[in-house]
């Protein structure tokens, strides 16, 4: 929990700085805080907390302004490089960049078996995302990978991925070209606890929950998906 704080008090001062260099327009109009100086070494933000359960944890920041390449999209790549047998991924917003769509196709090649659960159009609340998602169904299907789309009204939120059934990864990090290259994330790696079970069994949840796509897509929403294709850096 102290690394997790200490993310947020990260940004928090990333901001802060922000807001202080336009002369705390915040403040003067909603009333906000404007602090002055850091507070990201302040011992009474970062109080000392007692270990919990098991399982091994590492919280990681990624942070597309301070690091060359993001540490969660290393997390990403890194850990589906490594798996064996299984790799399961909920994420709202499937837009995997390049990089990630090469890892997870070697993967499949290597014998583990992906499977990805992501929001369909009626579910989704950014039907932009779904277009852009559609881009790569056919790429990803065609090597073995299996896609499959949250059924009814209710938004798929997760951004969950299991490696091997025995290591999983949690956070607020989607699988599209902001998180990968813009927004400022933070991601958990939890091995060994049963956090990790109790994720797996709400991965099947989910699957019990959504449809197998088939590959097969109109030409209307081709074109719409090849449309957000050339916006995509923007979405």
């Amino acid at each position: 929990m102290t690394d997790i704080q200490r993310m947020f008090l990260h940004d928090w001062d990333e901001f802060a700085g922000w807001e202080r260099e336009a002369g705390c327009p915040q403040q003067d109009k909603y009333g906000f805080a404007c602090r002055q100086g850091s507070i990201a070494d302040d011992p009474q933000y970062t109080p000392p907390q007692a270990s919990v359960g098991t399982a091994k944890t590492r919280p990681v920041l990624s942070d597309p302004r301070s690091q060359k390449t993001p540490l969660g999209y290393l997390s990403y790549l890194n850990l589906t490089r490594t798996a064996q047998k299984s790799i399961y991924i909920a994420n709202s917003y499937f837009v995997p960049p390049r990089r990630l769509r090469k890892h997870l196709k070697a993967a499949v090649a290597r014998g583990v078996k992906v499977v990805v659960v992501t929001n369909s159009l009626g579910s989704t609340d950014a039907w932009w995302m779904y277009y852009a998602s559609l881009n790569y169904y056919k790429e990803l299907l065609g090597a073995g990978i299996e896609v499959y789309q949250y059924r009814g009204t209710e938004t798929l939120h997760s951004k969950t991925m299991l490696i091997d059934g025995k290591l999983a990864v949690v956070g607020s990090y989607n699988l599209d070209p902001r998180s990968a290259a813009s927004n400022s994330e933070a991601i958990v790696t939890i091995e060994n606890g049963a956090a990790v079970g109790e994720l797996a069994q709400d991965f099947q949840a989910m699957l019990s929950y959504s449809d197998r796509v088939t590959g097969e897509i109109s030409a209307a929403d081709w074109i719409k998906a090849k449309a957000f294709k050339i916006t995509e850096p923007l979405l």
